[in-house]
């Protein structure tokens, strides 16, 4: 059995606050403090940009559906973005106001 090959995703860089997998283990979410939530896929082994979703505010929390085609991501202006995943493409589905 051989193993995925690693590639190195620069969150220092990015200064992120959160960096979650999805359930099945396919795809990543990183924060930055620069108002985005970057969506990673695995692809042929390697971790590769697939999407971003930028926000207004810094991106606080961000959170895989249990099935994992749904992504939430929440701002620190009391914002959230729902993404769908369809036809292996993430898309914005929604934008919320929530409150604390």
């Amino acid at each position: 059995m051989t193993s995925p090959r690693r590639t190195l995703i620069d969150l220092d860089r990015l200064h992120s606050p959160v960096c979650r997998e999805s359930p099945d283990g396919h795809h990543l979410v990183t924060t930055a403090v620069n108002h985005t939530a970057q969506i990673w896929g695995l692809v042929a082994g390697r971790w590769q940009g697939k999407s971003t979703t930028v926000h207004s505010g810094r991106v606080r929390n961000a959170s895989f559906s249990p099935g994992g085609s749904h992504l939430v991501t929440a701002c620190d202006n009391q914002i959230a973005k729902i993404c769908e995943l369809v036809v292996g493409q993430w898309r914005e589905k929604a934008t919320i106001q929530h409150f604390s």
